[in-house]
């Protein structure tokens, strides 16, 4: 006989509650909108600022690679066969970086910075130039260890931008 009373009691709070529950969401619901809302912008804003984060890391460490194939090449004398062909292989690999830089920077660009879209085009084209210039491709390319430098200049600024964005 408790356990029916018990029961019963249970049953009236249980239908006073969802009697009451309209109005208790009436009440609480524009919290839970406001709440739901700006957690939604939050976390838009911070997954865009990550991929962007990964995008610049992506491109610094695509401009190291290009400072290291271009360390070797302006380096290496063409004397023998081997050496010639180590070159040709070098040759390839930075104008094939070049132009995986230059479309990765343009989607960047395009993305999440247009107003520096001129600029950072243009910084490119000074990498290019100073990777590209002088003997590059030509049959008895001399050792140019002075260009190192210039193309060490030209990709640190392109970088210092991309790390001005980042941060």
């Amino acid at each position: 006989m408790n356990a029916c009373i018990f029961q019963s009691d249970s049953f009236d709070l249980c239908s006073a509650f969802w009697d009451n529950f309209p109005s208790f969401l009436y009440h609480i619901s524009p919290a839970l909108v406001t709440v739901l809302g700006g957690s939604i912008l939050v976390q838009r804003f911070f997954i865009s600022h990550a991929n962007e984060s990964s995008l610049i890391d992506d491109l610094n460490s695509q401009l190291n690679s290009i400072l290291e194939d271009a360390l070797e090449y302006w380096n290496l004398p063409c004397a023998n066969g081997d050496e010639k062909q180590r070159g040709k292989i070098l040759e390839q690999r930075i104008k094939g970086a070049i132009r995986r830089l230059s479309a990765d920077l343009t989607y960047y660009t395009s993305r999440y910075s247009r107003g520096k879209q001129k600029c950072l085009l243009q910084l490119l084209t000074n990498v290019s130039d100073a990777c590209t210039n002088g003997e590059f491709e030509s049959k008895k390319k001399p050792v140019d260890s002075g260009r190192y430098l210039i193309i060490v200049n030209s990709v640190n600024s392109i970088r210092s931008e991309l790390l001005h964005q980042k941060l």
